[in-house]
């Protein structure tokens, strides 16, 4: 989680250009007043592979971890946008996690 190239730090409004074959996974930015992980579920696929990604996106859902998402849905839409191989994406949808909260339940995991 200390990688600033796979969470690299954006402020709201930002655009976070990625260049192709980063090891990009979201970013860390503020929303609702707090510090969070936005993390972008298709870059952890590319990173961790789909299936250990399902794990991780159900045991995160399972402790209480993911924030937001309407409905059905596990993501929100932070105020940044990512550029991701040339393509933008304003207010893209991502797994939103408080950091300190997910540093505590994988050390409590161990």
């Amino acid at each position: 989680m200390d990688d600033k190239r796979a969470l690299p730090r954006a402020k709201p409004g930002q655009v976070v250009r990625v260049a192709d074959g980063a090891p990009f996974i979201g970013v860390r930015t503020r929303f609702k007043g707090r510090e969070v992980l936005g993390l972008k579920r298709d870059c952890l696929d590319r990173v961790l592979g789909r299936d250990e990604v399902q794990a991780l996106v159900q045991w995160m859902h399972d402790q209480g971890l993911i924030e937001g998402g309407h409905g059905s849905r596990n993501g929100s839409q932070l105020p940044v946008s990512i550029e991701l191989n040339g393509t933008q994406v304003a207010k893209p949808r991502l797994l939103v996690v408080d950091p300190v909260r997910l540093a505590e339940q994988i050390e409590a995991a161990r």
